[in-house]
Order: structure tokens, then C-alpha cells, then sequence
């Protein structure tokens, strides 16, 4: 691992219909990111930091729900904010596509440099 940059699973920008889902409630954010532990997003109202945060991606083979835990938040002086989320307890059917989706968009990434 490089030791100027700790993470452990390369990034990709890559943009998707996401949601959070606070209270029954699906607020939409925006995809900045993703890899395969985790993903970017950018919203003006972000969750505090180590909150368990319910996502929905509307990936092209299907809406995967992800919970993951907020480990990064920066605010822009604009107000937006710029939030790293690490992915957890991400099995079965979901974990399938996800993975499928980040190795098609990461191959994609290394034919087009």
C-alpha cells in the first residue's frame, strides 16, 4: 500500500442515481466514487462521522441497498459536503452486483488511460 495514500481498494469516478435512507426516507445525494469497500458522496446535509448510514444505488443490473459507515466529511465552503462511506455486512445478491459493477467500471477506467 502506498504509504501517501492508505486506501485499500483503488477508486473510480463513476456517477449513479444514489439515496440515502434516513427515517424511511429516501433523500437523493450524489455519486462522486466508488470502490469496491466504499464510495464518495456529496450532500448538503451529511451524516455525522461513524454513523451507520443506509444507501440505495441504482446500479445498471439492479438497486443494491448498502450499509455503510460514515469515515470521512469534509464541507466545502459552499456548504456541500464531500463524504467517504466504508461498505459492511454486504452479502448475497447485493454484494454480487456490486462487485460485478466496480470490476466492469475499473476495468472500463484501465482500457480508456
Amino acid at each position: 500500500m502506498d504509504p501517501q495514500n492508505r486506501r485499500r481498494h483503488r477508486r473510480i469516478r463513476v456517477s449513479l442515481p444514489t439515496w440515502r435512507v434516513r427515517g424511511g426516507l429516501a433523500e437523493r445525494v450524489e455519486m462522486m466514487e466508488i470502490s469496491y469497500g466504499g464510495m464518495q458522496i456529496r450532500t448538503s446535509d451529511p451524516d455525522p462521522m461513524h454513523r451507520l448510514v443506509l444507501l440505495r444505488v441504482q446500479l445498471p443490473t439492479g438497486t443494491v441497498e448498502v450499509h455503510a459507515e460514515v469515515i470521512r466529511v469534509a464541507v466545502t465552503e459552499h456548504g456541500e459536503a464531500s463524504v467517504g462511506v466504508r461498505l459492511f455486512a454486504l452479502n448475497g445478491l447485493e454484494k454480487e452486483r456490486w462487485e460485478t459493477f466496480v470490476l466492469a467500471a475499473l476495468g472500463s477506467s484501465a482500457k480508456a488511460a
